[in-house]
């Protein structure tokens, strides 16, 4: 009986196949690709402004001379915003180049009484900023998906001052 035994396990061992974690179904790795920062985009934004706007008012009167004498006033003009933006980014190694621009349409606005203000002949200055946008050149530096870059350009606006 003793030589029974050993020859079932001598046969088990010899014909059965050990199982392995190479058994097992192994996934690939996932290939990790660089952040491209190459491409367009579009955007929209909103928020609130608050501006700040000091200057001098003054009627001509005869011979060029002011009547009366000019007053100086800071006007804050405050309000909402919104806008569109867009741009497009091409990547070379770490090198990050593109241009952008943006419209944005406001709401602020302010206005201040200037020189007698308790009386019927009160001035008042109101100005109101409409639009205003910008155009920027960029360049950058990649750092995966963090972008370190400088951009300049230029802006344009339009403030409409009624008095």
């Amino acid at each position: 009986m003793r030589h029974g035994w050993f020859g079932a396990a001598a046969a088990v061992a010899l014909f059965s196949v050990p199982a392995a974690a190479a058994d097992l179904a192994v996934k690939t790795p996932i290939a990790v690709s660089a952040y491209d920062w190459t491409g367009f985009y579009v955007g929209a934004n909103v928020g609130y402004g608050v501006g700040r706007d000091p200057s001098t008012v003054g009627f001509p009167g005869f011979f060029g001379a002011p009547v009366p004498p000019p007053e100086s006033v800071t006007q804050g003009p405050v309000g909402w915003l919104g806008g569109l933006q867009g741009g497009y980014n091409k990547q070379f190694g770490n090198l990050v180049v593109g241009i952008e621009g943006d419209w944005q349409w406001s709401g602020q606005r302010d206005s201040a009484c200037v020189f007698v203000c308790d009386t019927e002949v009160a001035v008042t200055v109101e100005q109101k900023l409409r639009d205003f946008g910008t155009v920027r050149g960029r360049i950058g530096y990649a750092a995966g998906s963090a972008l370190f870059y400088l951009t300049g350009g230029f802006a344009f606006g339009r403030v409409d001052t009624k008095a």
